[in-house]
């Protein structure tokens, strides 16, 4: 059979749950990395086609012909670059991973880990989640036309529009709260999709020599050094021309993009014990695996 992979030189992938600062990393690798094109969630996103690999609605195979027809223009646009290093920093590749794996010859994966707690707080405070379930089926039927353009949309309508393609329990019917997700409160649903992401990944790269796992918490770091971003531009082999030491790394990551610009829920190290342990009972398997504790 023809290798129908596409022909990207050095393709880099970052994926993640969001909120993990993709963007500023993708900024940063155009600014300061020469010979490095980055591009942060580049059209086509593909939410819905995503969606339905998750669920196992189309197979691997049909997926990969897919995606390579629908980034024609993408990789036409890469190879004509000057550039000899590729990293996309897209977190709406994360239900696409298996099907990097099959496009992408000489891959590298950089799977971006934030601590779940962390993540419901920033999250919690934007409009996810927060769809009637009757309105789902509705807005799950817009052509892809309409759901690719919600940047171009007033936000009160695009938000919802995304909203539509976040995963929930009740589209696994095997998930163990699926039966009872109507009954869980916004914090535990959100909860969930942090589990359930890093699920995914976990089984997609979870073994695969090409991808690493490097935590949020050692990118954008407080103080001292940033080791996080070190071990990524090791990884993806790019060097940093913008002369910068360790400290100086850690020093550009506190510049932080799209950062939630105010919380409406505590710390957690703010949250009573009956929060704790509702977090607990849903992701705190995934939590402790990563590292993460109380």
């Amino acid at each position: 059979m023809p290798d129908r992979r596409a022909s990207v030189l050095q393709p880099n992938f970052i994926v993640s749950t969001g909120r993990t600062g993709t963007k500023f990393l993708a900024q940063f690798l155009n600014k300061r990395c020469c010979g490095t094109s980055a591009r942060h969630e580049p059209r086509p996103l593909m939410r819905r086609l995503g969606y339905e690999l998750a669920l196992g609605r189309i197979s691997t195979e049909r997926a990969v012909e897919v995606f390579l027809q629908r980034r024609r223009r993408l990789h036409a646009e890469i190879s004509a670059s000057e550039c000899n290093t590729y990293v996309e920093a897209n977190p709406f590749l994360l239900f696409w991973l298996p099907v990097v794996r099959k496009a992408y010859a000489g891959y590298r994966i950089v799977h971006l880990v934030r601590d779940g707690r962390d993540w419901v707080r920033s999250v919690i405070g934007r409009p996810a989640l927060v769809l009637p379930d009757n309105l789902l089926p509705f807005l799950r039927l817009l052509p892809d036309q309409v759901v690719e353009r919600t940047d171009q949309m007033p936000e009160c309508i695009a938000c919802f529009i995304r909203d539509a393609w976040n995963p929930r329990a009740v589209d696994f019917p095997l998930d163990p709260f699926a039966e009872q997700w109507r009954e869980m409160s916004r914090f535990e649903k959100l909860a969930w999709v942090w589990r359930k992401k890093e699920e995914y990944v976990h089984a997609a790269i979870g073994e695969d020599d090409n991808a690493i796992t490097i935590r949020f918490e050692d990118i954008f770091v407080t103080e001292g050094e940033s080791p996080g971003l070190e071990r990524l531009l090791s990884w993806f082999e790019i060097g940093d021309d913008g002369g910068c030491t360790p400290g100086a790394l850690a020093e550009v990551t506190r510049q932080r993009v799209n950062a939630t610009p105010r919380h409406t829920y505590p710390h957690w190290r703010e949250w009573d014990d009956e929060i704790r342990r509702t977090f607990d009972s849903v992701a705190g398997c995934w939590l402790s695996f990563y590292g993460y504790n109380w």
